[in-house]
């Protein structure tokens, strides 16, 4: 495979780069290491690997095409593969062991690091997409669509805002503009009914 190496719009790496922070703080979380494993740089670079962890600078390297080219799920895996060489380097203290032995092993089962995202070999498995797709149970299901009405009634409250203060702006100076906020609303309200069905 050949592998794109141009780098993202600054803006972008920037915004990507902030989340993979909020992720590896979740992460230590998750994983209870929030004392052992101190934070580290973040960076997305245009570089070959998936991702790199660079002791020397305590920095954990993600591919920019990884991020552009793969779900996310798949980028968090890859980013917890990275995180068991941190483990390995500084929590467990084994510097000049191989990239990929035993104690990297370890470190990969205490993150709960796949094995395919585990593995050295430098590509993903075909069937990648198969394995990170996920079923919700009914429960789930129900919360999700729960979480989405909820969103799109904020989304919806947020454009009634809108409407109200620009129709208000619109028609102030004609004398109408308790009436025409009146309007807007009931025509967001309408379109936001319509979409919920």
């Amino acid at each position: 495979m050949v592998r794109r190496t141009t780098a993202m719009p600054a803006r972008l790496t920037r915004l990507w780069t902030k989340q993979l922070y909020r992720e590896y703080t979740n992460i230590l979380h998750w994983y209870d290491l929030t004392q052992a494993m101190a934070p580290v740089a973040l960076a997305i670079a245009p570089i070959t690997n998936y991702g790199e962890w660079r002791p020397a600078t305590r920095t954990i390297v993600m591919a920019d095409h990884l991020i552009r080219d793969y779900p996310w799920n798949v980028v968090l895996e890859v980013l917890k593969h990275e995180m068991a060489h941190q483990y390995v380097h500084e929590v467990l203290g084994h510097q000049a062991e191989r990239p990929h032995g035993e104690r990297f092993k370890e470190a990969c089962h205490r993150l709960g690091v796949p094995a395919w995202a585990a593995s050295a070999s430098g590509t993903l498995p075909p069937e990648i997409g198969q394995a990170i797709t996920r079923h919700l149970s009914a429960e789930e299901e129900r919360l999700l669509r729960r979480c989405e009405l909820t969103e799109i009634m904020r989304l919806g409250h947020l454009k009634m805002r809108l409407a109200d203060r620009n129709a208000a702006k619109y028609h102030h100076s004609k004398g109408n503009a308790k009436f025409s906020g009146q309007l807007s609303r009931i025509n967001v309200s309408q379109k936001l009914t319509q979409s919920q069905n």
